[in-house]
């Protein structure tokens, strides 16, 4: 029985003897793997975010265009009388609508801003602070004997101090609205 612990005891140690542990190179190589995969896993995460960024300024920039666009095209459908612009192109509109407190009612741009003012209310922008309006213009298209038709056209762009592609995006926006009869 002696024997056999003393054969355990030599066999544990030629087992220890025996045992390897990563070389310098092996470690030097699973680093390099680790650092490139959490690199490109950086990197992806990083697109990922700026593609989201991107997509949020595109909405909000149509969002807006479109809030806009509907208010300009229901003022003008709603509208008694339109009184500016006549058979020109200019940067604000007048109407008078059948509520006379409203008159009259100017959409107009001022300080990149669009506005609206209702009668003798304050105007209220209808754009946000991190949009920029531009090129707002009203072209009346009415023919004789039809109802007065105006257009509309403005750009909306990203207030952005950043060059990054990501944080700068604009779009113009197009509203052809008829008086009702």
């Amino acid at each position: 029985m002696r024997n056999y612990f003393i054969k355990k005891q030599n066999k544990i140690k030629e087992i220890k003897r025996n045992k390897k542990a990563f070389t310098l190179v092996e470690v030097m190589l699973y680093t390099a793997i680790l650092s490139i995969f959490l690199l490109s896993m950086t990197s992806f995460v990083n697109s990922v975010i700026a593609a989201q960024a991107k997509n949020r300024i595109i909405l909000d920039v149509e969002r807006q265009g479109e809030y806009i666009s509907s208010i300009i095209y229901k003022k003008i459908v709603n509208a008694e009388s339109i009184n500016y612009p006549v058979l020109t192109t200019n940067n604000s509109l007048s109407l008078n609508t059948n509520d006379s407190n409203l008159n009259p009612t100017i959409i107009s741009i001022t300080n990149n801003k669009i506005t609206i003012k209702e009668g003798t209310a304050e105007p209220v922008n209808l754009n946000s602070g991190n949009i920029i309006a531009q090129n707002l213009n009203f072209t009346e298209n009415s023919f004789a004997n039809s109802p007065e038709n105006i257009s509309a056209t403005f750009t909306l762009k990203v207030d952005s101090v950043s060059s990054k592609a990501e944080f700068n995006y604009d779009q113009d926006f197009y509203v052809d609205a008829s008086k009702r009869y």
